[in-house]
């Protein structure tokens, strides 16, 4: 339970959400995105995978904001996979305070096709 991190493709870096976090499993995976993002010249994206996740702390819009990947240079789009009501709120408020979209698919697949019309490094 917790939190993983891996290249899902060469430029698309995915962080799995599993079971009940914690606000350290969330301030972990912000702070990895931060660090892979500063060792990066290119542009990433970056896909949050909720499919087995059980909560999110409220917590989670500010710890993303105090991390500041939001706005990072290399930011590519912020995608999630797995529908859940409480990610989609608490997305939209780090959305509104830096206009970054964060983009909900239904499926990894969905995700990737998004990106692979606009971006040749993926495939």
């Amino acid at each position: 339970m917790g939190a993983s991190h891996e290249y899902y493709a060469p430029n698309v870096y995915m962080v799995t959400w599993d079971g009940t976090l914690n606000s350290d499993d969330v301030i972990h995976s912000f702070q990895d995105i931060r660090h892979v993002l500063d060792n990066n010249k290119d542009e990433i994206h970056i896909l949050f995978d909720l499919t087995r996740v059980k909560n999110i702390p409220f917590s989670a819009p500010t710890l993303a904001l105090s991390a500041g990947f939001m706005k990072h240079r290399n930011l590519g789009k912020v995608m999630v996979v797995g529908m859940n009501m409480r990610a989609q709120i608490l997305a939209d408020i780090v959305v509104r305070v830096t206009g970054k979209d964060i983009t909900f698919y239904d499926h990894h697949d969905a995700a990737l096709r998004s990106i692979s019309t606009f971006d040749t490094l993926l495939w």
